[in-house]
């Protein structure tokens, strides 16, 4: 597998993931969006699985779920 394709398949899983815990927590996407510094469109492209997060939001995201 290449790496373009690695990384799509991580960034859907890691969406996957942040979805699956922001409805568990009965947030909205842009209270986490808020919580996580970053803006409501590049919060809904990470759950999308369109791109991955930074590292540091990332682990903010990891640590709110």
């Amino acid at each position: 597998m290449n790496l373009r394709k690695q990384k799509k398949k991580l960034a859907r899983a890691f969406a996957h993931e942040i979805f699956q815990g922001r409805t568990r927590s009965g947030l909205t996407q842009q209270s986490v969006a808020d919580r996580v510094f970053i803006s409501l469109r590049w919060y809904q492209k990470i759950e999308k699985g369109e791109v991955l997060p930074s590292f540091v939001v990332g682990i903010y995201l990891m640590r709110l779920f």
